[in-house]
């Protein structure tokens, strides 16, 4: 789904006309269309699609890319269709715990993980039922975080409108919507395919190198990974640290793995024009500069936008032109 040629429409882009109605909204920084998603408030913003056939099918995946930006402890439902806790499902978070419930005449299935989304773009939630075998899941950025079986359970859908966001305050970023339940490995590839860097930085003489700027180095070498792996399959690389502070100062041995790692990707992918030669022989004391640091962010920009160019002339499952299978 995105925003359609009214501001007030989540135009569905599946070609099944579940369109999205924007109830409620200021169409402010804090409540509308922002860049690169839909800002909810958290007080009465909520988006509704009408329900049909289409959307009540017995299996299903909801996949959402969303951040979560207040931590107050009441319900904040984020995608609901359900009849008063009598028929269909429930997705919320309370507590920093995250809940999918299901439900068929009063009785419920529900899976649940305790985890903050917190306030970093593009966290990738893929909710599952299976008729056949009776299991909800919860994924997490593409892993399996949650699971819960119950075989005397049937779930019912309901005929209920479809309600995104009733006391949610974050920012939608996608939302997919499937009549069956994904494999993991076709979640694990849609994860992928969408995965993205955080931003380069582009480094001066007179700038300062923080540890946070190594900690963004190594989350966009992972990344990178990611996208890497769809197309070449699994890559072994060097330990990934991206949890550093302050008190934490990179010596030679980091950087070679950093540079190491980076000079991995691109033997195992591609070095496309502008590639610069890491520089794989750091020893102590040696001065880092700023062009060493612009290396690092350049050559990862260099290998995620060839992969993520290629990754998108793949047809993969879980695309809006994939076809029937998605709502």
């Amino acid at each position: 789904m995105k925003n359609g040629q009214s501001k007030s429409i989540w135009k569905d882009l599946s070609g099944n006309g579940n369109d999205g109605q924007l109830m409620n909204f200021d169409f402010t920084e804090d409540s509308g269309w922002v860049d690169g998603g839909l800002r909810f408030d958290g007080v009465d913003d909520y988006v509704e699609v009408d329900d049909n056939d289409s959307l009540n099918s017995d299996s299903f995946t909801i996949d959402i890319v969303i951040n979560e930006l207040e931590d107050i402890p009441l319900t904040k439902k984020i995608i609901t269709k359900s009849n008063v806790m009598v028929n269909g499902f429930d997705i919320y978070t309370y507590v920093n715990y995250i809940y999918i419930v299901l439900y068929n005449n009063g009785t419920r299935l529900t899976a649940y993980k305790y985890s903050k989304i917190g306030t970093n773009k593009g966290n990738s939630l893929t909710f599952t039922y299976s008729q056949d075998n009776q299991t909800l899941t919860i994924y997490l950025n593409g892993d399996l975080w949650s699971e819960k079986n119950d075989d005397d359970f049937i779930y019912k859908p309901s005929i209920n409108p479809i309600r995104i966001g009733n006391l949610w305050n974050g920012i939608f970023h996608s939302l997919r919507l499937y009549n069956r339940a994904l494999t993991y490995e076709e979640i694990l590839q849609n994860y992928r395919a969408t995965h993205f860097l955080l931003e380069p930085k582009t480094f001066t003489s007179t700038s300062y190198y923080n540890f946070y700027d190594l900690n963004r180095v190594e989350i966009n070498t992972l990344a990178t990974k990611d996208l890497a792996e769809v197309l070449r399959g699994d890559i072994n690389l060097e330990s990934i640290n991206f949890d550093r502070d302050m008190k934490s100062i990179p010596f030679a041995d980091v950087l070679n793995r950093v540079e190491g790692n980076i000079n991995i990707l691109g033997n195992k992918l591609y070095k496309p024009k502008g590639w610069i030669q890491p520089k794989l022989d750091w020893r102590y004391n040696q001065p880092f500069s700023y062009e060493d640091a612009n290396r690092l962010e350049y050559n990862l920009l260099l290998l995620y936008n060839y992969a993520k160019g290629n990754i998108d002339k793949i047809p993969y499952c879980g695309a809006y032109t994939c076809g029937e299978e998605v709502i």
